[in-house]
């Protein structure tokens, strides 16, 4: 369906050459054998330095895709230097969330990171804060629930006094065969992905007009 890629495709299947989604491969008892969560943490992490670069003239960071590796993204940060900004990320504790409050932490921001698990919130809160001397706020936070959100929005007050940017990087996901897919395991990843954005969205969205504060982000 995606142009740019059709001609690519075409040519594989002519020379009968094997594809394979690494996401999708998965040991004996069904746990994925690899992952990409951190790299994806980096690049995204990396992506929202670039616009907030763009946006307020301060730095100007190559894209990620145009990086020749690892290496040379690396070196496009060492441009970067952020103010003393407060940045709240869901799903913080592990995977992406994690790699991505690590990046900007380095960058000279200071996070806040929440997700159910409190226990694994103040493990990678204390590793975080010893590996980049930043300073991270760890609260459980249940995104389906707006209760939860409402208490999530006043933590980050009550330890930052404000909110700059919000990242909604919560998700739930697994693989599943059609045949054993419930309606209440696609409700749970729908409330989690879907109700969960939309309720921090508002919260802090409506947290921040009540305040009259503009150049927010989420």
């Amino acid at each position: 369906k995606q142009p740019h890629n059709r001609e690519l495709l075409k040519a594989l299947l002519a020379k009968k050459i094997q594809m394979i989604d690494y996401e999708c491969l998965v040991d004996k008892n069904e746990n994925r054998i690899i992952g990409f969560g951190r790299f994806a943490g980096i690049v995204g992490a990396y992506n929202g330095i670039m616009a907030y670069g763009l946006k307020y003239n301060l730095f100007d960071l190559k894209p990620a895709q145009l990086c020749h590796d690892k290496k040379e993204l690396f070196k496009e940060l060492e441009k970067v230097r952020l103010p003393n900004i407060k940045i709240v990320i869901t799903g913080g504790g592990t995977g992406l969330g994690r790699s991505m409050a690590e990046t900007l932490l380095r960058l000279g921001a200071n996070v806040c990171i929440t997700s159910r698990k409190l226990e694994t919130l103040q493990k990678t809160a204390s590793e975080l804060e010893a590996a980049t001397g930043g300073a991270v706020l760890p609260v459980a936070c249940d995104v389906r629930s707006h209760l939860d959100v409402d208490k999530l929005v006043a933590a980050v007050m009550e330890r930052f006094g404000t909110c700059d940017a919000l990242i909604n990087n919560a998700a739930g996901n697994f693989i599943s065969p059609t045949e054993r897919l419930s309606p209440k395991a696609f409700e749970v990843i729908i409330g989690i992905v879907l109700q969960g954005t939309v309720n921090c969205t508002l919260a802090f969205g409506k947290h921040w007009i009540a305040k009259g504060e503009k150049n927010k982000a989420w």
